[in-house]
């Protein structure tokens, strides 16, 4: 009997029944005194979660409802204490929800992507929003009860409907990007407990026009809608729908512009005075409508794309008195020209860097309209992200480059060729990831190290030639992965004596390289009196060309011996017309 027993208990803590007229079970554990739901069986149009069972307090688990799609209504009773994270993550036809007020932590992501969840009632006593937990709801409102002491990273982020906002007095942070893209809000108060605003705390509200602080707020002041640390020293956030017109001038006396101060605003002129001696990451990044800008002498200090994805901006100016900052040709420099800061997005066409530059800014050229940029020899660093999105076609990389770093050419949709000179010795994460057109990379002996998806989603890549040893594979944490070529449908393409390939390599099958005459084009056939084709291969190897005119019984001879210059050397017979007919073969040297 008491072994019966025992089982039986075991199985009420592993199922919790719903209550009546509910025909779904939650499967569950216990932690630490309470009941945890860990999920749930069958298909479930409503659910009421109770607050406790068999005695125990109720945890909604972490991911215990993910992408439950049938889930259209839920009631949360009082005395569950927490939700995890993803709880409720792509519950996508959840359409109402009421968080009681035991409730003192809504975990990460808890309900992001919920876009059928238009009304949300968040009760006092909840402490914690975490990160991302109501991104992409559709909530038209939201009232922020004073219990809560934080407000998570995202947590609100791209809640595209939210037109109205309170945050109570009692909430202390509002962390960085929390309401980010909630472009229908028009004005935000921030209380007097508030102590901290994160970066970017209201970038992209796009109908943003004031951003007020309670006059007890020791920490924070607002003049004119715009947000300002209490000293009025450092300009935090620039409302995105503008305070009053799409021009701005900085008020005399502030130092520093904050990082994201004016992300994604729709301003088309700012006047930066002097005395400003920082420009923070990111700050003017996405103002699509400024056309130009003026850094004045005082500057000493500008972050990480500063100026990135200002699509219209065509022209960047530097008081010639500034000991730290230059400009030519509308591109900023530092004083010696020796790093590429930024160049304007604005300005289409090509572009030569000049021989004194040793290094390409981080973001450099991010979202550019360039269609081709030559980089010389003296260049020995690309920053990350330094062409992402932008309009390249085409790239050589020179081998005074040691490290093609991560994110370097993301998502250069119209680049299709990439040549990678020798010297180069390694590929960092996602260096090319999502280069949607880029159909051949040739990738040099001297390249030791690729890490994961540093070619990740380029579907129309179809050849990688190598010509050396099978680099080595690096793996990082956060990528779980060792594939390199993730959804790529192409070959890897090894030169016959290097070592180390197997049937695959970083996720790609692989196959021997040998060289290949070209018939597709206008090089096959006959030229002029004499036949001739280009012969494929990898620049430095040395190809024979042999002919013979019987393949029934062959007597190869060599006509001609080719060392490639590039990937392709041309070759011709003038002779193919003393014979009825003739073959050709190619092969290395012996």
């Amino acid at each position: 009997m008491k072994t019966k027993f025992g089982l039986f208990w075991i199985c009420l803590l592993g199922i919790l029944l719903l209550p009546a007229g509910s025909h779904a079970q939650f499967t569950s554990t216990t932690n630490n005194g309470a009941f945890v739901i860990t999920g749930y069986a069958g298909p479930v149009g409503s659910l009421t979660i109770p607050g406790s069972s068999n005695g125990l307090p109720v945890i909604i688990g972490d991911n215990a409802f993910f992408s439950q799609t049938t889930l259209t209504n839920l009631t949360i009773m009082n005395g569950v204490l927490d939700i995890g994270s993803n709880a409720f993550s792509g519950c996508v036809n959840l359409t109402g929800l009421a968080i009681p007020g035991s409730v003192t932590n809504i975990g990460s992501y808890a309900f992001n992507y919920c876009p059928g969840l238009t009304n949300i009632t968040i009760s006092n006593g909840v402490a914690n929003i975490a990160e991302g937990a109501f991104r992409l709801t559709m909530m038209r409102s939201i009232i922020i009860p004073g219990s809560v002491t934080n407000i998570g990273s995202s947590a609100f982020e791209s809640c595209y409907e939210m037109a109205s906002v309170t945050i109570s007095n009692g909430v202390k942070s509002i962390e960085s990007n929390a309401f980010y893209d909630c472009n229908r809000i028009t004005s935000v108060l921030i209380p007097g407990s508030v102590v901290s605003v994160g970066v970017g705390a209201f970038a992209g509200c796009a109908s943003l026009t004031n951003i007020a602080v309670d006059g007890l707020n020791p920490n924070y002041a607002s003049v004119a809608g715009v947000l300002f640390d209490s000293a009025l020293t450092t300009l935090l956030e620039w409302p995105g729908g503008g305070n009053g017109g799409l021009s701005y001038a900085i008020p005399g006396g502030v130092t520093g512009i904050g990082d994201s101060a004016f992300e994604l605003c729709i301003l088309t002129n700012v006047t930066i005075p002097i005395g400003v001696t920082s420009i923070g990451d990111s700050a003017f990044s996405g103002c699509s409508q400024l056309p130009g800008i003026a850094i004045p002498a005082s500057v000493t200090n500008i972050g990480d794309a500063a100026l990135s994805y200002c699509l219209k901006m065509t022209n960047i100016v530097v008081d010639p008195a500034n000991p730290n900052y230059a400009s030519a040709g509308g591109v900023l420099f530092d004083k010696a020209f020796r790093t590429l800061i930024r160049y304007p997005a604005g300005i289409t066409g090509t572009y030569a860097i000049s021989n004194s530059v040793v290094n390409i800014g981080r973001a450099a050229f991010q979202s550019g309209n360039l269609t081709a940029v030559t980089i010389p020899e003296s260049v020995t660093n690309i920053g990350d992200w330094a062409f992402g999105y932008s309009s390249l076609t085409d790239m050589t990389i020179p081998g005074s480059i040691r490290n093609i770093g991560s994110n370097v050419f993301l998502n250069c949709n119209y680049l299709t060729n990439v040549t990678i000179l020798d010297g180069v010795t390694n590929i960092d994460s996602w260096a090319f990831y999502a280069c949607q057109g880029l159909n051949t990379v040739t990738i040099p002996a001297s390249v030791q190290t690729i890490a994961v998806f540093a070619f990740g989603d380029c579907p129309s890549l179809i050849n990688v030639y190598c010509l050396g040893n099978a680099p080595t594979v690096v793996t990082t944490p956060f990528a779980g992965s060792n594939l390199v070529f993730n959804l790529d449908p192409g070959t890897v393409n090894y030169r016959p004596g290097t070592t180390g390939w197997t049937t695959t390599f970083g996720g790609m099958p692989t196959a021997m390289w040998n060289p290949k005459v070209q018939t597709d084009n206008a090089s096959f056939g006959v030229q002029t009196n004499q036949f001739g084709f280009n012969i494929i291969w990898a620049s430095g190897q040395t190809v024979v060309v042999e002919a013979c005119t019987d393949l029934a019984h062959p007597d190869w001879q060599p006509l001609q011996t080719n060392t490639l210059t590039s990937v392709t050397a041309y070759f011709n017979d003038s002779q193919w017309t003393n014979y009825p007919v003739r073959f050709y073969r190619l092969r290395s040297p012996q």
